[in-house]
């Protein structure tokens, strides 16, 4: 165990469990609103199970900006995983991280090194190992095509 470290009680990690139990049943939030409670998106649960209290100890998030909304994004929540790993104050232990292989069609169980470097990927490559690799085409017009269209409906989902 780090001498510092700023490790979470086992009590405060139940509390944080009950509290994003609170939220089981909302919808999903595709405005990504932190502000509010009547829908969450994945990371806003975890932002919101882990926010200190009187009561309880929790995790330091950085809200970031984006798209006139304050923000936590997945990647900023690995971000801050791969700032912190291994130092004194890490708020996180590394536990498990499985990644998929589209080409092989399956979850592999890959290191915490491997999850430290996830957030570093720009979005077009993650668009085009989604994308361009995962069907092949007999024309490249068509490949075009296909490829072009698949992006306006990720830009639609994304944005």
């Amino acid at each position: 165990m780090r001498k510092n470290a700023v490790l979470i009680a086992k009590e405060d990690k139940l509390k944080a469990l009950f509290t994003a139990f609170e939220y089981l049943g909302k919808a999903y939030d595709y405005n990504f609103d932190v502000m509010t409670d009547n829908a969450l998106f994945c990371s806003e649960l975890i932002y919101k199970s882990y926010l200190c209290s009187k009561n309880k100890k929790g995790l330091t998030f950085k809200l970031e900006p984006k798209a006139g909304r304050l923000l936590l994004s997945p990647n900023s929540i690995v971000k801050k995983f791969d700032a912190e790993y291994g130092s004194e104050n890490a708020e996180f232990d590394f536990v498990l991280f499985y990644d998929s292989s589209e080409k092989e069609k399956k979850d592999i169980r890959k290191s915490a090194i491997d999850l430290k470097t996830t957030w570093k990927l720009s979005k077009w490559m993650i668009i085009k190992r989604r994308i361009i690799f995962k069907r092949e085409a007999k024309h490249s017009i068509v490949k075009l095509n296909l490829v072009i269209s698949k992006l306006k409906i990720i830009l639609n989902i994304v944005f």
